[in-house]
């Protein structure tokens, strides 16, 4: 349900004039399990306790804020993985870190286009460029066309930006950006970290949990 509206009329997404979506886990579907596994796969001294070390890492913050190169992040995860070129080539390294990447449903294409006509709608992702080359891929395999982007009145990507979720600055970002009264916006995120960041702003919230279908919460 959404959380720290300051007007109690609005009670469903649809009453939001203003709706900024996450990426990952709302629009496009991804399973960090998938990644794990593989990462399992190539590296030998892979422990539960390696996940964290790379999610949390600063070597990861760095690079979904575009603050470090491609090869910079490639060298790093070799480190953390414990993994040397002569015995995973970088192809396989990056279809591992590619790996949670799955597809987009074109249910929910739809739906954007539909919630569009009556609100101002924006896209708000934590990524990297790795990650996008392959997001490319799964776009141009559903709907012909490299991006997504046209689809939202504007498309904000951490690395490209230098900023990111769950920082309160990327949010001020986009609502000063866009001249939005964060009352009358909603965010929609699978992490309740990003939300608790949003909800600083002022920004209404709604949390996508495991298994929820957007085309559900908007038509419910």
């Amino acid at each position: 349900m959404p959380v720290n509206s300051q007007d109690q009329h609005y009670v469903k997404p649809t009453d939001y004039p203003n709706i900024i979506f996450d990426f990952g886990g709302v629009i496009l579907n991804i399973d960090v399990r998938l990644t794990i596994d593989a990462f399992k796969e190539l590296s030998p001294s892979y422990r539960n306790d390696s996940t964290p070390r790379i999610i949390e890492s600063r070597l990861l913050h760095n690079f979904e804020m575009g603050r470090i190169e491609e090869e910079a992040f490639k060298t790093g995860l070799r480190e953390i993985l414990k993994i040397k070129p002569d015995t995973v080539s970088d192809s396989q390294l990056y279809d591992a870190w590619n790996a949670l990447i799955l597809d987009i449903p074109v249910a929910r294409l739809e739906l954007l286009k539909k919630i569009s006509e009556n609100h101002r709608i924006f896209l708000l992702s934590n990524t990297n460029v790795i990650h996008m080359r392959k997001v490319s891929e799964v776009v141009q395999q559903t709907t012909g066309k490299p991006e997504i982007d046209d689809l939202f009145e504007n498309a904000y990507y951490s690395h490209l930006i230098h900023m990111r979720k769950p920082d309160t600055d990327i949010y001020e970002y986009v609502i000063q950006q866009n001249d939005l009264d964060p009352v009358e916006t909603l965010f929609l995120d699978d992490n309740p970290v990003n939300l608790k960041g949003a909800e600083k702003t002022g920004l209404a919230t709604w949390e996508v949990k495991p298994g929820d279908e957007i085309c559900k919460i908007f038509n419910s």
